[in-house]
């Protein structure tokens, strides 16, 4: 399973780690669904743990402009390219967006014939929707695919083997997120979210 958000926030850029703004719920929510204490984790441990579920993270948008962390100030944004991950073995059968704004490429996913589902997002300022209602939403959507048999899950189909580096190529870093000064565009203001 592959999980999209739109893009980092600075608290993320800045420690270099996916969803690490303290308020996201991120690490809280996908912790409880593969049973694992992943907010409580060293970053390492933590991405080698999702990894070991069969989860990649990336972003939909590999560059943009923005003001502020909210995804509401991305402007210019210059898509990530998600095509390549057709052409991976295994691809994920699977791919979840985390929020409104990664779903805007949507379209395009289920185009390439993937299960796409777009999940609350687990930003603090998504505040319509309780944690427990959003934990038992990225419950559903994250369990595992009944509907593919037993017989039929060989090697091509286990998603523990998900290598999105080898998926996505250079673009992606298991775990980390480009620093500013690798993802040209970005115009960061002094922002404590």
């Amino acid at each position: 399973m592959l999980i999209l958000g739109s893009f980092p926030s600075t608290a993320s850029l800045v420690a270099q780690q996916y969803y690490a703004h303290p308020q996201n719920q991120f690490w809280r929510i996908l912790g409880a669904v593969i049973e694992q204490p992943l907010k409580e984790m060293d970053y390492a441990p933590r991405i080698a743990a999702v990894q070991a579920a069969g989860i990649a993270i990336w972003d939909v948008f590999a560059t943009c402009e923005r003001a502020r962390s909210l995804d509401s100030a991305l402007r210019d944004t210059v898509p990530n390219p998600l095509a390549r991950s057709q052409e991976s073995a295994p691809a994920p059968r699977r791919i979840c967006f985390n929020g409104r704004m990664a779903a805007r490429r949507i379209r395009e996913v289920e185009a390439m014939g993937f299960g796409a589902l777009v999940l609350p997002s687990t930003n603090s300022a998504n505040a319509g929707m309780s944690l427990g209602e959003k934990l038992a939403r990225w419950r559903e959507a994250c369990a595992p695919d009944r509907s593919v048999k037993p017989q039929e899950q060989g090697a091509a189909h286990d998603e523990s083997a998900l290598d999105p580096a080898a998926i996505f190529g250079e673009e992606f870093i298991a775990g980390a997120v480009r620093p500013v000064t690798e993802r040209p565009g970005i115009v960061v203001e002094n922002d404590p979210a």
